[in-house]
């Protein structure tokens, strides 16, 4: 046989091969998501669908058995291609789809992907469990399978009192409120801050919640390295807890900000070429660390903080055994979230708040989620007023701008002059006071306005306010304080205890050239 006789044959089986492979392609249905992925859309008869990222593991393999069934071998770059095709047509022709992770909302009825063959539909009326969904949820390799709720009388999520440590009730019930609040599709989520001593269980506590929320191979997160880590960890997980936190830099501050209240991101399809893909995201996040890990009051402004107290060694128990108690009280914690949240559903209808603080969405369902509890919204809202006041405090006490500031005006009822005047009075104030210019310092004058812009709110809070015009060549800065009346020094600023860090001890003989402040007069 000649070599062109050959070469032709070859090219015809190609042919009829690739044809054979394009065949399997074309029985599913195939949509573009919000995040610029395709799906495939796989029929499991009876009704019944799933949807499926064309690029995934499970996918190929779906491709490769059927190649398998039809005795066609087919080899890893040919799939590609036939996938590189289908995710052409998909997006050429416009078939999109919303896809969710875990939680979704379809024509306002939620859904809860339990990760097997069934699903929790919730409306106003009751939760049941359904086979099919009109939602596209995607799974991926490490989503494990929640256990299915069962009511029992004698167990529901206020039972977490055994396993988890927070150290007041209050904190209990802003735990529980926040844990059910993560099962309410397209809101903003309130970043769950835990805080505790070596000893007291961090890293298992956010385990639990994990399992009660989002079951995953991976149930605790290290720092990501990279942006592109952080994009994956979002993209492929409903819930992710970071253990250990000991910084946030400035970039995944903004990220976990956004993360929080739902964002998009870009980022690089392949290192060779310069195609972006979109992630619009909206996630929960829960951070723990010894410390509060950023001092950024965006972030704080939109977590809940909570306090883990120190387990005793005469109180400690095995992982093993721990969880095996724990795992048995899922499926009661489960039916008593889902019967909750379909109160709740009804009763945030009926929810008005008088002054909508920020992550006002969240709040509101939480008043929704705590009546449906037991729980009034008021005394909810006493206790997440509360938190937020000692975050604030928190925010204020690890600023050195706002630490200065406080400091500069108190006894004075109003203050105005240019910025550049201003910073200069704060250094020399910081300066014959002891306090470390941090980076949350203000460097220049042009700083000082940037760093009093991302601590407003947090200043408005303890009485300071200030505003900023352009006047002429320069900037002119009015301060007031509103704990002191006009013209009288009787009152001062409530005391916030400072923890910037001070420098050692000036001669006693150095001259100050600013007023005492309040703080000279801490115990």
């Amino acid at each position: 046989m000649s070599e062109n006789r050959r070469s032709k044959n070859k090219e015809e089986e190609s042919e009829e091969r690739g044809s054979i492979w394009l065949k399997y392609l074309e029985e599913f249905k195939y949509f573009m998501t919000q995040n610029n992925e395709v799906c495939a859309e796989i029929d499991l008869g009876e009704g019944r669908s799933k949807f499926i990222l064309v690029r995934s593991t499970e996918f190929k393999d779906i491709i490769r058995y059927k190649c398998y069934k039809a005795q066609n071998i087919v080899k890893a770059d040919k799939i590609n291609n036939m996938i590189d095709t289908v995710e052409a047509k998909a997006r050429y022709e416009k078939n999109s789809i919303k896809s969710f992770v875990r939680i979704g909302e379809y024509k306002g009825t939620f859904y809860y992907d339990l990760g097997g063959d069934d699903f929790v539909k919730i409306t106003d009326e009751k939760y049941t469990i359904v086979k099919n969904t009109p939602i596209c949820f995607l799974r991926n390799d490490t989503m494990l399978e929640q256990y299915k709720p069962e009511y029992n009388e004698d167990v529901d999520i206020w039972k977490l009192e055994d396993f988890i440590n927070v150290k007041t009730k209050d904190e209990l019930k802003l735990l529980v409120i926040n844990i059910i609040s993560y099962f309410i599709p397209e809101i903003p989520h309130h970043i769950l801050i835990l805080i505790g001593n070596q000893g007291s269980s961090k890293s298992t506590v956010c385990r639990m919640i994990k399992k009660i929320v989002d079951p995953s191979t991976v149930d605790i997160y290290s720092y990501p390295k990279s942006k592109e880590d952080l994009v994956l960890h979002l993209n492929n997980a409903y819930l992710i807890p970071y253990d250990n936190l000991n910084r946030i830099n400035e970039e995944y501050n903004d990220i976990f900000c956004q993360v929080a209240t739902g964002g998009n991101f870009l980022k690089r399809k392949l290192y060779s070429d310069s195609s972006l893909i979109t992630y619009s995201l909206r996630r929960g996040l829960i951070l723990n660390g010894i410390n509060i890990a950023t001092e950024q009051p965006d972030l704080l402004d939109r977590s809940i903080v909570l306090h883990l107290k120190t387990i005793q060694n005469n109180e400690r128990k095995t992982e093993k055994e721990i969880f095996d108690k724990f795992d048995e009280c899922i499926p009661y914690f489960m039916d008593h979230i889902f019967e909750t949240i379909s109160r709740a559903r009804e009763i945030y209808k009926e929810i008005e708040l008088e002054e909508l603080p920020r992550m006002a969405d969240a709040v509101k369902w939480s008043c929704a989620i705590s009546e449906a509890l037991g729980i009034s919204s008021k005394e909810y809202l006493e206790i997440y007023r509360k938190n937020q006041e000692n975050i604030n405090v928190e925010i204020i006490s690890t600023n050195a701008v706002a630490d200065t500031i406080i400091d500069f005006m108190d006894n004075k009822d109003n203050w105005k002059g240019s910025v550049s005047t201003l910073w200069e009075l704060l250094n020399g104030k910081a300066f014959f006071k002891g306090i470390e210019k941090d980076k949350t310092w203000a460097k220049t004058p042009s700083y000082l306005s940037q760093n009093l812009n991302k601590i407003k709110t947090n200043l408005e809070k303890v009485g300071i306010f200030y505003e900023i015009r352009n006047v002429g060549t320069h900037k002119e800065i009015e301060v007031w304080n509103k704990n002191i009346k006009p013209k009288t020094n009787t009152n001062t600023i409530p005391k916030v205890k400072s923890k910037v860090k001070s420098k050692k001890s000036r001669k006693n003989n150095t001259k100050k050239v600013v007023s005492d402040s309040y703080l000279d007069d801490l115990e």
